[in-house]
């Protein structure tokens, strides 16, 4: 039987929102994630991460706790993260 591997959604924390910064500074992760903006910029919808990490609080809940656009990272059981929905 093959083995089934699981994954998890949690509530987006910081350090995975500098990770995603981390990774679309990479072209190639860049270019496959959602392309760049015309000015050059990595695309990223539902938030900028380099000014998410700079959110206030209510920032915060308002892009990552909003109800009608819900955000999570995506981890493996282990717990290490491996992307976003």
């Amino acid at each position: 039987m093959p083995m089934r591997k699981t994954i998890q959604f949690t509530n987006v924390a910081k350090e995975d929102v500098s990770r995603i910064q981390s990774w679309l500074s990479d072209s190639t992760i860049s270019e496959n994630w959602f392309g760049r903006y015309t000015y050059g910029n990595p695309a990223h919808i539902g938030y900028h991460p380099e000014e998410a990490l700079n959110y206030t609080d209510d920032q915060w809940k308002a892009v990552f706790k909003n109800e009608d656009h819900p955000m999570f990272s995506v981890r493996t059981v282990d717990g290490i993260h491996i992307g976003e929905v």
